[in-house]
């Protein structure tokens, strides 16, 4: 992911581009996505959090704004996503 929420999605066996798409999550992203159970967990500095669907064609689930800046990547652990933003730590279910 580049800055203004810009996702590039490669084939991971021919490195060929599947897609290149904005998000709708604009801003500076210092925080690395991070993956799990089908999903693609996206942070941006402006403290929205994006859940995108893994496969071959851009998919946005979910936008979640936090309302205060987020510079960590966010830490998944079992069923929980922990994402440290500039005055908290948050704990979110992945499960459904």
């Amino acid at each position: 992911i580049m800055n203004g929420g810009i996702l590039t999605c490669f084939d991971a066996s021919t490195g060929k581009v599947l897609y290149r798409s904005r998000i709708g999550a604009p801003g500076p992203y210092f925080s690395a996505p991070v993956a799990a159970a089908g999903r693609v967990y996206t942070a941006s500095s402006e403290g929205v959090i994006t859940v995108l669907k893994a496969g071959d064609t851009l998919q946005v689930l979910a936008k979640n704004d936090l309302g205060e800046p987020i510079f960590a990547t966010p830490a998944l652990s079992g069923t929980m996503l922990y994402v440290r933003s500039a005055g908290h730590l948050w704990a979110f279910t992945t499960a459904r």
